[in-house]
């Protein structure tokens, strides 16, 4: 109670910014989080008991709270900031977002070019900053396998925002990246149910086929949702995966966007 008091100013600032329907999101989210979640049983069930209630909520709400920080983080910055800062905040929502709306803006040969491919390379360094962050949470057993690959394609990727923020200038925000409302919970609903369908289907290849049908999977499923395929191998029992192959599992799930270039 003391900390809400000290930040009533603060709070002020965001609750002046959200609609009615999105403060009813942020109490849903609040209840599901701490409400539901310690309702959970925390024991393996249903088809090969491949479905661990608290564990697959757990994950759902660590998704959506990082959803919930890219929302609202755009919200604090004033309307005379730039493009990169939006952008990387976007980019915690959807990468893949932000880059097909700075891709469409390019077409405008009066858009500021430099600005957006910023935009782009910053929201895809995001990208890989976010799925080392949720491996630490979610799969910790795979983080290390994982670094040693995303590692070198995340400094490089980080080099290359750093020299497009070098020479974007001071192109002003013409328009912000519409992400919708991630606080809204049905995503949050396709997303379990999405995962609870990969968990039943990842313990079966594994059994079945091995190490080379859970890869698969992960890597089908890493072209809709990363973040269904990282779910999906944490939710498989320990040891059921080299760590070091599990890395390998998550890094082939990512879809690198390519910058887009302009004649």
């Amino acid at each position: 109670m003391m900390l809400l008091l000290a930040l009533r100013h603060r709070s002020h600032r965001l609750l002046r910014g959200l609609s009615e329907a999105e403060v009813e999101a942020v109490a849903r989210s609040a209840i599901v989080a701490l409400v539901i979640l310690p309702l959970m049983p925390d024991a393996d069930m249903g088809p090969l008991g491949a479905w661990n209630p608290r564990r697959l909520w757990f994950a759902v709400v660590v998704v959506s709270a990082i959803s919930f920080l890219g929302y609202v983080a755009p919200r604090s910055l004033g309307p005379g900031r730039f493009l990169i800062a939006p952008a990387a905040a976007a980019a915690l929502v959807s990468s893949t977002r932000v880059t097909a709306a700075h891709a469409r803006r390019l077409r405008d040969p009066q858009a500021p070019a430099a600005a957006l491919v910023a935009g782009i390379a910053v929201a895809n360094t995001v990208m890989f900053a976010r799925l080392l962050l949720m491996t630490g949470l979610l799969a910790p057993f795979a983080l290390a396998g994982l670094v040693g690959v995303v590692l070198p394609a995340g400094l490089v990727q980080g080099a290359f925002a750093a020299r497009a923020l070098r020479a974007h200038g001071h192109a002003p925000e013409g328009a912000r990246v519409r992400l919708g409302n991630p606080l809204d919970f049905r995503p949050a609903l396709v997303l379990a149910a999405l995962v609870g369908l990969l968990a039943v289907a990842s313990r079966w290849l594994l059994a079945r086929f091995g190490d080379a049908g859970l890869g698969a999977l992960l890597l089908i499923s890493g072209l809709l949702d990363v973040d269904a395929a990282l779910i999906t191998l944490a939710s498989l029992p320990p040891g059921a995966v080299e760590p070091g192959q599990a890395g390998l599992f998550l890094a082939s799930s990512l879809r690198v966007r390519c910058l887009p270039t302009r004649r």
